[in-house]
């Protein structure tokens, strides 16, 4: 009978276990939530006062099937223009290249052969703008329409507070 009764409390203490770890998994996906609504109210209230962006960049792209890694360097620019966002790009290295992008195209000029390629961005202009100003004057919220967004927690960057922000694909 004891070995009955230690059985049974042992069950009961493993249930009420399993019970308070579903309530607070299920409570910190509610904070997750809440914390994810703050930050991306934020980022609308800042994509509203967004005008223009400036910044050096390092792009490495690496090509698994050749092991290779193709690294460029250059500025980039963000403005918003009656209400459209433009970019441009002045890649300096390893070959000059610029790259503009307005009115639903881009153009992509190559001093060195002296040609200019023009791609429609017109099909998926949507999808293209909300990769292209995610951080540069799109809102927190026109990221859920292209990807799957959670709140991953606050980290500090040199003496800056940010939110760390989770994607994937949709």
């Amino acid at each position: 009978m004891n070995e009955r009764r230690r059985e049974v409390r042992s069950f009961l203490l493993l249930a009420a276990g399993v019970v308070l770890t579903v309530l607070s998994f299920s409570d910190s996906y509610a904070q997750s939530d809440a914390a994810l609504e703050r930050v991306l109210k934020q980022m609308d209230t800042a994509a509203a006062n967004f005008r223009s962006a400036e910044a050096s960049f390092v792009w490495d792209q690496y090509q698994k099937v050749v092991d290779e890694t193709d690294t460029q360097k250059g500025k980039i620019y963000f403005r918003r223009n009656d209400g459209a966002v433009e970019m441009a790009a002045d890649i300096t290295e390893p070959d000059p290249k610029y790259v503009l992008y307005a009115d639903g195209k881009v153009q992509w000029y190559q001093p060195r052969i002296d040609q200019i390629t023009v791609y429609s961005a017109t099909k998926n202009k949507t999808e293209f703008e909300s990769f292209l100003v995610l951080g540069f004057g799109g809102g927190g919220h026109d990221m859920l329409k292209s990807f799957d967004v959670k709140y991953l927690g606050d980290e500090k960057l040199g003496a800056v507070d940010t939110a760390k922000l989770g994607r994937a694909w949709r």
